[in-house]
Formats: structure tokens, sequence, C-alpha cells
């Protein structure tokens, strides 16, 4: 079908060109009418063509209306607040100083308190920490299970920041 073959338009076929595209056929269906009519080789794009040349158009097709989408209910993405009776805050037994930020040195406890304005514990922050023993303590989850080696080396470095901090309460 197709191709380059350059057929001779008749009057009989292009009668039969206007009359198809009156009737609402498609030009892909003009084309294969008339070759089988008439034992042609005419294109879509020729039949196109030759419409346009005889200044007929295929009449507008209605367009179809677009069926809505059928979207799911999303689920909400925001977790529901918890009722205060089931918010269980984790603290340590401890007494904070309850500095303000700019009450606070460098090695000050940083663990803050309160709703806003918040206040920071303000005790003496453990070596390479920005929290003091029992906040890193309380802020630090350890779920590996770790050999009996790596237990006792944290339990000496623990032992040796509660000498520092010994030390330290005891200058004040």
């Amino acid at each position: 079908m197709g191709g380059h073959v350059n057929e001779i338009w008749t009057d009989e076929q292009s009668e039969a060109l206007k009359a198809m595209l009156a009737s609402g056929i498609s030009y892909s269906e003009i084309a294969s009418e008339l070759n089988e009519r008439f034992g042609t080789q005419f294109s879509r794009n020729a039949a196109c063509g030759k419409g346009f040349r005889l200044g007929v158009t295929a009449p507008k097709r209605a367009k179809a209306i677009p069926k809505p989408r059928l979207r799911k209910p999303q689920a909400p993405t925001v977790k529901p607040i918890p009722r205060i009776d089931e918010i269980h805050l984790r603290c340590a037994e401890i007494e904070p100083r309850h500095l303000t930020l700019d009450q606070l040195d460098s090695n000050d406890c940083r663990y803050p308190f309160g709703d806003g304005p918040f206040t920071f514990c303000g005790r003496l922050n453990a070596d390479g920490s920005s929290y003091c023993i029992e906040h890193f303590r309380l802020a630090t989850t350890y779920t590996r299970n770790n050999s009996d080696a790596v237990i006792a080396a944290r339990a000496r470095r623990m032992r040796g920041i509660n000498f520092r901090k010994a030390l330290l309460e005891a200058a004040e």
C-alpha cells in the first residue's frame, strides 16, 4: 500500500471521496474503500491531500467526554497527636541547673527542658559530648549485640568520665 505510486484522481474517485467524507468515514477507511472499489493504491495521506485540495474536510467529530479518574483515598500523612496521658517522657534523675542558652558555657550540658522557652541542664558535660553523663546515657541507646570486650571498654571509658566528673565537681 502507499509508497511513491503517483495515482491520478478521476472525477468519479473525487466524488466518491466527497460522499464518504460527508457520511463521516475516516480518511484511512476512505482510502481502503477507494482502493477496493477502483483498484488503486491511495494512501490515507493521499486521501487527506485530495480532500484538502477539493476544499472538503471531514465533519468535526464530537470529542469523547473524558471519564473522571477514580482515585483511591489517601491515608492521612500526619500522625495523630498523642493524648497527654499517652506521652511518656524519659528523664534522668538529676537536678538540672535550668540555664538559658546565653548562660551556657562551652562545657555545660545542653540537654533541653520545657516546651519553650527552653532551659538547659547546665551540668558538666562528658568529654566529646554535648550532654552530661546522665543525659548522654539517656540519649544514647545501644541496640547492637556487643562483644564482651566492647562492653568492658565502654565501662572503662564511663568510669574514667565519672572520675573526671567527680574531680571537677569537687573543685567547684
